[in-house]
């Protein structure tokens, strides 16, 4: 059994059984080692094993999709550069920091 197939049936194994998904992620991570063209292989591997259903296939995908994006931020965690502010502002928009304009300050 090479890696890409033991990382595909750990992950089918994992999405069946496993409840804490974060330490199916790590053991997954283990047993990938960073390779991205195993991890790859079997997420097409897992999309491919039509004997299971669709919510594994999902589970296990998702496992393997977070082991190989790991150092992608999620929408649940922002990216933390600074990359388009200038001077570290709170990142307002242009002509909005100052709030409503009363109707004295018009004209």
């Amino acid at each position: 059994m090479n890696r890409t197939q033991r990382l595909t049936e750990r992950a089918i194994s994992f999405a069946i059984a496993e409840a804490d998904e974060d330490l199916a992620v790590a053991r997954l991570a283990f047993l990938a080692n960073g390779d991205h063209a195993v991890l790859d292989a079997a997420i097409d591997t897992c999309l491919a094993r039509t004997e299971r259903t669709l919510y594994t296939r999902w589970r296990a995908i998702s496992f393997l999709v977070r082991v190989r994006y790991e150092d992608l931020p999620t929408p649940d965690e922002p990216a933390t550069s600074s990359a388009g502010r200038s001077s570290g502002g709170k990142g307002r928009a242009p002509g909005n920091s100052r709030g409503p304009r009363r109707e004295d300050q018009l004209g």
